[in-house]
């Protein structure tokens, strides 16, 4: 019940100071100051993990365009995005993704900000079925496994 996500091909190593101004890595994922050539530092791993969290929850990133890939740039600058209207997304996951895609980097939390964000407190399950990698889980399933185990 441990997540670990890593991707680390373009990842940079901080010389003497904490500021980038690379332009580097999956569109989907470049935070909008990165976009913009400007300097950057830790603030866009935070947004990266907002990328993630979002594309976790819904199943395509939050800035892809419904048909092709143009419109993403825009998209991203604008921090143009919504969740579903159709998806059952929790208000905690919701709240802390609106809370992380953030255009200006300062505006974003801390990881330890996150950390305690509610999203990441209610009940977790000590294990899942193998049902889950097919099919999400609900509630009365996590019931019955529970019991089961």
């Amino acid at each position: 019940m441990t997540l670990k996500i890593g991707d680390f091909g373009l990842a940079g190593k901080p010389d003497s100071g904490d500021d980038r101004t690379i332009w580097c890595g999956t569109l989907n994922y470049i935070a909008p100051e990165v976009l913009d050539q400007e300097v950057h530092s830790y603030e866009v791993d935070m947004w990266a993990l907002g990328i993630i969290m979002y594309t976790l929850l819904i199943g395509t990133p939050p800035f892809q365009p419904k048909y092709g890939s143009s419109g993403i740039y825009e998209n991203i600058c604008k921090v143009d995005f919504d969740f579903p209207p159709h998806e059952n997304i929790s208000s905690e996951a919701m709240d802390l993704v609106r809370m992380i895609l953030r255009a200006n980097p300062e505006e974003r939390p801390s990881f330890q900000k996150v950390r305690k964000h509610p999203f990441f407190f209610g009940f977790t399950p000590s294990s899942l079925s193998q049902d889950t990698l097919w099919h999400p889980p609900n509630s009365w399933m996590m019931t019955i496994y529970q019991r089961e185990h």
